[in-house]
């Protein structure tokens, strides 16, 4: 019978990276995607699952970070990370929060040089994101709503149509008689709207006839 070797680790839900270190410039990762240890690689990371780093770079303390800008501790990213900045020996665990950013950064907190990206996508799980910011052309205004513009792929306000009040009677000679409120402007009396024959709420801006076939035509 063959005996199998188990790793202690068990079963591992997780990719899993070996840092090392090129001097004080680079970082080092060998593991998946990659040919051999390669300096400073861009890492392609999922929303919601899981990654280990296993720091054996020597005295380089490994961070997750939102920039590289200031160096040090600065900007450290810590969201569903363990371990965020463990030096030699030990192990970094990510998992990918669903509304992290599309781009994260890791850098030695002793040695700016050794830096690289993390590149994340997937998808955004339900409730995960409480708040949005919207790509909209100009400000709103009182009466104004959210419309969008094909030709400029964007959002813009615009001015929504007053809604209007049209009273339809017809006369001795059976000709068509509409009154409104003019956009809102005017008013009803109770007894002149109970004397319509028919009445119909829509906006503002429709004009009224009655073809051949003695139907309503409504035109906008």
């Amino acid at each position: 019978m063959t005996l199998t070797q188990i790793s202690s680790r068990g079963v591992e839900d997780a990719l899993r990276w070996s840092l090392g270190a090129s001097g004080t410039n680079h970082y080092t990762f060998t593991g998946p995607g990659l040919t051999g240890a390669v300096n400073d690689p861009t890492i392609y990371l999922t929303r919601g699952q899981t990654y280990i780093f296993e720091n054996n770079s020597g005295g380089h303390p490994f961070y997750i970070k939102t920039s590289t800008a200031n160096g040090g501790t600065s900007d450290a990213y810590n969201t569903g990370v363990t371990n965020n900045g463990g030096g030699n020996g030990t192990e970094i665990k990510f998992v990918v929060p669903h509304d992290s950013p599309d781009i994260l950064y890791y850098q030695c907190s002793s040695h700016a040089a050794m830096a690289g990206q993390f590149n994340i996508a997937g998808t955004v799980a339900d409730d995960s994101i409480t708040e949005v910011k919207l790509d909209v052309s100009n400000s709103p205004s009182a009466g104004t709503f959210l419309q969008y513009k094909d030709n400029s792929d964007q959002l813009t306000w615009a001015q929504a149509s007053s809604p209007e009040v049209y009273g339809f009677n017809t006369d001795a000679n059976g000709n068509l008689i509409v009154t409104t409120t003019n956009g809102g402007a005017d008013n009803i009396s109770g007894a002149t709207y109970a004397a319509f024959e028919d009445v119909i709420y829509a906006a503002t801006g429709f004009s009224w006839s009655v073809n051949t076939d003695g139907k309503l035509i409504a035109t906008i």
